[in-house]
């Protein structure tokens, strides 16, 4: 069963007071994590919570959505756009580099975004500006019309069709699948992997858990519930590495003890634990 999670961390900053497209170097987590607190502290409260008859006119709570056609611009290829419309009146996207989150209601067949915030993974320009059109559209009150399935958002010069994910891309089975970590969460910030590092996660069906730390391999048994993975003490083999992989290995040890929280949405899979949390994706 489908679990929507907004992913939501100290660390995260306005992507409207700061263009991911600029030439400035990505922030500190230091910097990300004030400059969260200062824009919590004047971003307006969504009424969508205190309103559900507005928040879910089109019937969109809990209801994620997969883009499908894009028009007045271009997804990057091998990029996926995908909007989340939580109960508690939340829009989260992710367009392929980092996830933005703001509080939205929807009146009169209108969008209306509060201010944006999100993480600050370093990616591809491409990527970073994709993130960029997607928050103008999404704040730019575009009309919004849903018809079964299918989402259809407006603007002025973008319009994006987008399919219901359970229906274009189904969860994928927790056990059984190889995935890939593609995101760190250490002290409230997100960060991402060192470029050319091999790390993976795979559970077996029999209870049977193989990692890849990025420096060395583990494995162990787990125990898996409907949305908690209990993992035993890993073996891990002691191949000396970088400092940076040595860090890297750490962090994904440090998630992967005692009970595991997760969800999965399509081909992601999010783990936290009290040591932190991984962002997963399924290998293609």
């Amino acid at each position: 069963m489908r679990r929507i999670t907004t992913f939501t961390v100290a660390g995260l900053i306005g992507l409207l007071a700061v263009g991911c497209g600029s030439d400035d170097p990505p922030a500190t987590t230091t910097e990300a994590t004030t400059a969260a607190t200062d824009a919590a502290a004047t971003t307006p409260t969504s009424t969508a919570a205190t309103d559900p008859a507005v928040t879910d006119e089109l019937g969109l709570a809990g209801a994620s959505f997969l883009a499908t056609e894009v028009t007045g611009q271009t997804l990057v290829p091998d990029s996926e756009l995908i909007m989340s419309f939580t109960s508690d009146g939340t829009l989260s996207i992710n367009a392929g580099c980092n996830v933005m989150n703001g509080g939205y209601t929807v009146e009169a067949g209108v969008l209306t975004v509060g201010v944006m915030i999100s993480t600050q993974m370093a990616c591809e320009q491409p990527l970073m500006d994709q993130d960029m059109w997607i928050s103008e559209l999404v704040t730019s009150g575009p009309t919004i019309a849903r018809n079964g399935d299918q989402l259809v958002l407006t603007g002025t010069d973008v319009t994006v069709t987008m399919t219901d994910l359970e229906v274009a891309k189904p969860d994928l089975e927790l056990t059984g699948t190889v995935w890939t970590i593609t995101g760190l969460v250490r002290n409230d910030a997100v960060s991402s992997v060192p470029a050319g590092a091999e790390t993976s996660l795979v559970i077996g069906d029999d209870g049977t858990l193989a990692v890849q730390t990025g420096c060395n391999s583990g494995s162990g048994s787990v125990t898996v519930t409907d949305s908690t993975i209990t993992i035993g003490a890993l073996a891990v083999t002691k191949k000396a590495c970088s400092d940076e992989l040595n860090e890297l290995e750490r962090t994904v040890l440090s998630v992967l003890s005692g009970d595991v929280d997760y969800a999965i949405e399509a081909d992601t899979l999010t783990l936290t634990s009290d040591g932190g949390g991984l962002q997963l994706q399924a290998a293609g």
